[in-house]
């Protein structure tokens, strides 16, 4: 946790992109590579992954068809908190 810490520290850069559809789009490959690589690993952050492995294990669903619904559930839920233009713009990221 440490060096986790330092580095959020050290790495200090921003990067400008004006157009929203597209920093959708590239921060969900950069999250989707994250997590494929974490759980081809058998890893996990703590969140929701541990949601898909259980699913997977109880349901025999897949690991990609337990985050869909999962994510599913919460943007859903997120519709009624926030303006929906932002939740679609987040429903492309997790997709």
């Amino acid at each position: 946790m440490a060096l986790y810490s330092l580095m959020l520290h050290s790495l200090t850069f921003s990067i400008e992109i004006d157009d929203k559809m597209l920093s959708a789009v590239i921060g969900g490959a950069m999250v989707g590579l994250g997590t494929a690589i974490m759980l081809r690993s058998y890893g996990s952050t703590g969140g929701a992954e541990i949601l898909y492995i259980l699913a997977h294990k109880v349901f025999s669903i897949t690991l990609g068809t337990g985050a869909m619904i999962l994510n599913g559930v919460i943007l859903t839920i997120a519709a009624s908190f926030f303006p929906v233009e932002r939740v679609l713009y987040g429903s492309i990221t997790v997709l």
